[in-house]
Formats: structure tokens, sequence, C-alpha cells
């Protein structure tokens, strides 16, 4: 045995030494060297241990080295991994400290000096400080304009009927599955009442708490439409002017100022389909795919990661637990998205798993839901599709509102033929499609009620179409975003009769509230909803004022909502005149000579208790009318 250590520079195990007997020196047929992957990349070798030159033999088991190959690296890397994420949870306290602080001293940095960091945060960006700050403006103004008029005005029969149900939710009066089938149709998402019950349960019930929950989806469904067009590739500009047509729509504005949940099944859809997008796509790519651009700007496909598609299988899980119907549009949304436009994803397992786990929790919410997937399709009735056709192209008497919707409607027509060409913006076609589709065999439409999963696709439509002017116009194709902005002014200016559908039954029911307690507090000829939500205790509704006049006696008091084409009506029944007895004239008396003076006699009391009396309460009725720029429906109250 030599002394001498060993030469680094051995061969490799797989090749045959020319000093070893009957081996051959060539390399075997169709074997693989050591580290050498398939397509001929080289992997880091590590060097075969050696024992200590100490001339000493080696005592024990003999050393094995094993050979580092593919397979080695990817466990090694694994192991690696799961290392990581098992001391994560020791780390977590840790993060969370430092983002906590680092939030703490970024926000009292802001309110310290608002305008410097506003400053610095444009500065930082790579872009033109002009387009910022006309992209900030752009942005931030629709919240504003959403927000500054939560707590106005009053609310709707079908907005009154979801609060009466949200005040018995929260007083313990209803349970929670009598109430989701009690809301008004077209009852989708009728989920939608549990934000309600939190924010009114956190904040207190009021009308801008209510008004809070689809506002906020509303805005959240403007956000996602920009995420949706920033993973189909048609541009952020592009994604940002379809969150302002959106907003811009009467429906919209409508929509997310009503208490009810149609405006939560658009978010829903939205956000559904933004996950899916992202986890088939990401976020690394930015391009305006039109038919002005090469066919090399088309976005490539992107690695695919584990947790966005988890994401987006418990997304279309969600919303199909708000609405089947939205679960359904983003299940086939992200399957024709990889037949279209994204066929080697098709070889990917990952995404296979994804649309198993949403196929299945699409299934289980189903369940809850009663089946819904197999009451989904039904005939529609007859002409509900061009009611909602008319929804959608005239949106309001106002002359933005008749021309709004035909804009949108003609430049969504022009959007999907320019998104037709382009391979990677071909699934908005489905999706336009889909929406349509279920919007008009899913549920029976009450126009605008119905609409919440047809508008925010149609805005990005839209979108698109008005995006090429911009492209063309060059410097002036700001003038397209100015304009969608303008028309968010105007859908706010044009939607005030939206929230004051009820002001003047607002106003009388708080007159109403100063009447005698043992006065019947009623309403005659008109809905008792709206009422009874303001009123805050019992209210009798009679049908006609002959119903009325039947049920409360001569002496009875009432307080009673009466509109103001059955007052003559209600005066002539039930104002009582008091009959007076009629004396016969006496007979002139003959002239009779000079009377006698007579002593004076004293003053007898009066009997009064033998003589009708009727008091002002008893034979008046007290009429209180609404001021006259009150709007809402033309209402008296009447007092007795």
């Amino acid at each position: 045995m030599s002394d001498q250590p060993d030469k680094p520079d051995e061969p490799d195990d797989d090749v045959g030494s020319a000093s070893q007997p009957d081996v051959d020196p060539r390399p075997r047929s169709g074997a693989r060297r050591r580290g050498v992957t398939s397509s001929g990349s080289y992997l880091p070798v590590s060097s075969a241990r050696k024992p200590a030159a100490s001339g000493r033999p080696p005592v024990g088991k003999p050393i094995t080295v094993r050979p580092t190959n593919a397979k080695n690296v990817s466990r090694k890397r694994q192991r690696g991994r799961l290392a990581e994420l098992a001391s994560l949870p020791g780390k977590l306290p840790e993060k969370i400290g430092e983002g906590l602080e680092r939030g703490i001293s970024v926000t009292a940095n802001a309110l310290r000096d608002p305008v410097g960091t506003v400053q610095q945060a444009v500065a930082a960006l790579p872009v033109p400080k002009g387009l910022v700050l006309g992209w900030a403006i752009a942005m931030l103004l629709p919240l504003a304009l959403y927000f500054v008029d939560l707590g106005a005005g009053s609310l709707s029969q079908v907005d009154a009927e979801v609060a009466l149900l949200v005040r018995r939710v929260l007083s313990g009066q209803l349970l929670w599955d009598q109430a989701f089938h009690s809301v008004p149709p077209p009852t989708g998402g009728p989920l939608g009442i549990v934000p309600f019950v939190l924010l009114s349960r956190l904040f207190g019930m009021s009308e801008a708490t209510l008004r809070l929950v689809p506002v906020l989806a509303a805005l959240g469904a403007a956000s996602c439409l920009l995420a949706i067009a920033i993973d189909v590739g048609v541009g952020r500009q592009t994604g940002g002017l379809a969150g302002l047509v959106f907003l811009a729509m009467p429906l919209t504005y409508e929509l997310s100022h009503r208490i009810v949940p149609d405006m939560l099944v658009a978010v829903a859809s939205t956000g559904a389909v933004a996950l899916v997008s992202h986890s088939l796509h990401g976020h690394k790519f930015d391009r305006h795919i039109l038919p002005m651009h090469k066919q090399g700007d088309e976005p490539a496909p992107l690695p695919l990661r584990r947790l966005p598609m988890l994401f987006a299988a418990l997304g279309i899980g969600l919303a199909g637990v708000l609405d089947v119907r939205a679960g359904l549009v983003a299940l086939f949304f992200g399957f024709f998205d990889c037949v279209i436009s994204h066929r080697p994803l098709l070889r990917k397992r990952r995404v296979w798993l994804m649309w198993l786990g949403g196929t299945l929790l699409l299934l289980g919410a189903s369940a809850i839901h009663g089946g819904a997937l197999r009451t989904l399709f039904h005939r529609p009735a007859a002409g509900i599709f061009m009611q909602a056709f008319n929804a959608v192209w005239r949106q309001g008497p106002s002359w933005f509102g008749r021309h709004v919707g035909q804009v949108v409607v003609v430049t969504t027509c022009f959007g999907l033929l320019l998104g037709s060409m382009r391979r990677a913006s071909r699934p908005l076609l489905v999706w336009v499609m889909l929406a349509t589709l279920l919007t008009w065999v899913g549920g029976d439409l009450a126009p605008p009620r119905g609409l919440g999963l047809l508008l925010p696709p149609l805005a990005l439509a839209s979108a698109i179409g008005l995006q090429s002017p911009v492209r063309w116009l060059g410097s002036l194709g700001g003038l397209i975003t100015t304009f969608a902005l303008a028309g968010v002014v105007l859908a706010v200016i044009e939607g005030d009769p939206v929230i004051h559908q009820s002001d003047s039954v607002k106003t009388l029911i708080q007159s109403q509230r100063h009447a005698p307690a043992t006065a019947r507090r009623c309403v005659v000829g008109m809905n008792d909803t709206v009422a009874a939500y303001y009123s805050r205790r019992q209210i009798e509704r009679f049908a006609t004022v002959t119903s009325l006049k039947q049920a409360v006696g001569e002496k009875d008091l009432f307080s009673c909502l009466v509109p103001r084409e059955l007052l003559p009506e209600m005066q002539r029944l039930l104002v009582t005149v008091p009959t007076q007895p009629q004396t016969p004239s006496p007979p002139p008396k003959p002239a009779q000579a000079k009377p006698v003076a007579k002593p004076p006699q004293p003053v007898k009391d009066l009997d009064l208790s033998a003589e009708p009396i009727s008091t002002v309460l008893m034979t008046t009725l007290d009429i209180e009318e609404p001021p006259l720029d009150t709007k809402g429906p033309p209402l008296v109250l009447v007092t007795r």
C-alpha cells in the first residue's frame, strides 16, 4: 500500500481504466455518465469521500460513496424547502412584528407630511409623473364619489325588505336558513345577506353601513378587471379604462347603492376569473395585444406555481357558495382559456388538479344551495332577453343614461372583434358569452336586477374597443380616459334619484312617531315595507279606505300614510259632523202693550251633559304633507 494520497483526478466510476484487467476502457453504449443529464447539461458533482492518509488501513465498514445524480439533487432541494417551511412558524411573530412596525412608521410619516410622501412615491415610479398623477386622479376620484353619498336619501321597497331581514337576523327573530329563502327575487346570491349582517353587527345598522357592502363590491370588481386585463395580455391601461367604464355605467351605480346582493355576485364572478387567470399566466407581462402589434409581442406561457393554483380552486368554490353561476363562469373561463389560447397547459397536472378541486368545491356549493346545478338551466320567460338588452341599451331617462348604454354595447362588439384576432385575448369572448347565457337562463330577471354577472365582462370588452382609438390617436388618446372619468361623475349626478326613492315616506314616518301611544299606525293603499323599516314598530296595512273605516271606531285614534289621490275619499268617509237638533221656529207674537218691568231672576246653571259634544280630534282630520322639494311617492299623513 502506498503512503501517497490519491490524486483528485481519478477516472469516473462508469468509465473503465486501462490498469484494471478485463475492463473495457471505452464507455459502454447507453451508459450515462455521473453528473450528466439527458439534455447534455452538467450537474454539480461532489468529490468522493477519501479516507485519511494516515498510513493505517481502514477499520470497520468500508465507506460507500453515493453517486450524485438529478434525483438526489432534487431530493436535497426538497429537504431544504421543508427545512425552511419548518422554521417558518418560529419566524412568523418576528416577521409580523417587523411588518407592523414598518407599517406604523410609514403611516406616521404619511400623516406628518402627506404631500411629501406622495411626491416620493411618484418620483420612485419609472414612468412620467404626469401619467402617474393622471391615473391616480382617475382611480381616487371614483372612490371618493362612490363613498360621498352612502348615508344620504332613503331605501326603496326591495332594499327595505333586505334591511328588515338583516334586522330580524340581528335580533334573533329569524334563523339564517330562513333568511336565505326570504331574499326578494331574483334570488341570485341569497348568501349575500351575510356581509350585510356582519357589517351591521360591527358598525351598527344604518343606511351607510348597508350600502357600504355593495359599494366595496363594485370597487373590488373594477380592480379585478385591471388584473384580468393584465393576465390576458390587453394591458394595464385597458384594465384601468375598463374599471372606469364599469363605474361610469348608471346600472353599476344603481346596483352598488341598493341593498341587494347583485353586486356581490359581480365581484365573486370577477374575482374568481381573476384568480384563475393569474394562476395560469401570472402578472409578469403587460403588453397591448391588438391587431396593430406584432405576433412576437404575444406573452409566452409562464411557469405554473402551486399556491396560485390552490387559490384559484378556492376562489371557484367561494364564488359558487355565493352564487353557483359565478363559480361556473370562472371554471369554464379557465378551461376555454387553455383550450383556445394556451394548449400547452393541458399537459400540466397542476392545471387538471386545479380544475378538479374547483369542480368538487363547486359541487359542494351546489349542495349548499339545494342542488342548484340541477335546476340552473330552465326555459326563460318570453321577452326576458329583450328586457335585459333594453336595460343595458337604455340605462336611464336622462341624455347621459340614454347614450352611455349605446356606447358600451357598440364598443363591446368592436372590442370582441379586436380581441378575437389575437389568441391570448380570445377567452374574453367566451367570458361574455358565458355571462350572457347564465344570466339569461340562470334565473328570472327583473332588470336592472340580475345583471351582476354581465356588467364586468361588458366593461372590459368595451374598454378594448375604446383602447384602439387611444393607440391610434397618440397623444390625444388621453381624451378617451378623460371622457370615461367624466362619465363616472355624470353617473353619480344622474344616480341621485336612486338613493332618494322614498324620502317622502321617511319624512312622514318621522312625524308619525309623535302620534299618541294609543293611536293605530297604519298605511292605506300602499306597501308597508319602507314604513315598517323606518317606524321600527308594528305597522298595519289596509288595502282601501273602506277597510280602515270598518276596522276603527268613531272614537279610535289613528295615524296613517295615505296616497294623495285617496285623501278625498278618506275625508268623506272618516270625518264625522255632529248633528244639531232642529227646533221649529216660534209663531209670530201679536203686538203687546208696553211690558211691565219685572224683577231680575237668578241665573240658572246650564245642563251641558245632555248636549252632544264633538271634539276637534273626532270631527276633523289632521293632514300633513312633506316639503315640496321632497322626492318620493306623493303621500300625506292623516291623523285623527
